[in-house]
């Protein structure tokens, strides 16, 4: 290997400085190029296409959106702020072009009112569930009514049956017994 000499290693600095020099700027501008396309993004996302209007400015294809997607790059190469770009946006068009409105006056509603339905639905719900379990419970009442009349009907037949000569006895009484045992287990229930 060469032992370079001090001119020769002064001027591989010099050359490798002057590279340096030269290419950082135009690295410089491709970062700086890269960051306000991602601002531009952002913005344009949050935009609505007024040709579209179910889209944003960056999903768009219209010819308006990808004009208002290059104004914004520009504003923003300028300098302007997001929020001055936003502001010139919703000056020129209204506020319907923010695909998220602000949250207030009257664009509350726009938050407020989902969780509105979904208390009064569950309030609504609520109460139908409660009268379903009422009207269910009077039914049931009737019910055990209506079998305890009708076990005491029996009964009385099987007890005049019983009565009579050649029957068993105790049959009525046994079955008496498990007619209440089976009415109160579903009272319970």
């Amino acid at each position: 290997m060469k032992n370079w000499s001090l001119s020769s290693r002064r001027s591989a600095l010099l050359v490798f400085g002057l590279l340096w020099a030269v290419a950082t700027p135009a690295w410089g501008q491709e970062l700086d190029s890269t960051s306000v396309d991602a601002a531009a993004a952002e913005i344009a996302s949050q935009l609505r296409c007024p040709v579209c209007r179910n889209q944003s400015v960056l999903e768009s294809s219209a010819e308006l959106a990808r004009e208002m997607h290059r104004l914004i790059r520009e504003k923003l190469a300028a300098g302007e702020s997001p929020e001055a770009i936003t502001e010139y946006f919703v000056a020129k068009y209204g506020e319907w072009i923010l695909l998220k409105p602000e949250p207030s006056g009257i664009n509350l509603l726009v938050y407020l009112l989902p969780l509105a339905v979904v208390v009064l639905a569950g309030a609504v719900l609520q109460g139908r569930i409660r009268s379903w379990v009422r009207t269910g419970t009077a039914s049931r009442k009737e019910t055990f009514t209506m079998v305890r009349e009708a076990s005491q009907a029996t009964d009385s037949v099987l007890t005049a049956e019983n009565e009579q000569p050649g029957s068993p006895t105790g049959v009525p009484a046994r079955l008496s017994a498990e007619n209440e045992r089976w009415l109160e287990e579903a009272l319970r229930e």
